[in-house]
């Protein structure tokens, strides 16, 4: 779900992303809670840092943790809602 969110047009999927980012949507948490509000991440935890980075890198990667090809004991569960 997260993933076609983020592709389904590209007016869309800048709303949406953005939204997801800050207030989350529906059971996905907002990315802002772990990555922080900068989307800088975190040293402690090994929160990556999401801010500034391709579009196409982070979709590849949520794709990616969707179908088992990446693993994350946080974010592949959250990629797969």
């Amino acid at each position: 779900m997260l993933v076609g969110l983020m592709l389904s047009g590209p007016a869309m999927a800048a709303i949406s992303a953005r939204r997801i980012v800050t207030h989350g949507l529906m059971d996905i948490p907002a990315c802002s809670t772990c990555h922080g509000v900068n989307e800088a991440g975190r040293a402690v935890g090994g929160v990556s840092r999401i801010g500034g980075m391709n579009e196409h890198y982070l979709v590849h990667e949520l794709k990616s943790m969707t179908s088992g090809d990446r693993e994350s004991a946080v974010m592949s569960a959250i990629a797969r809602k």
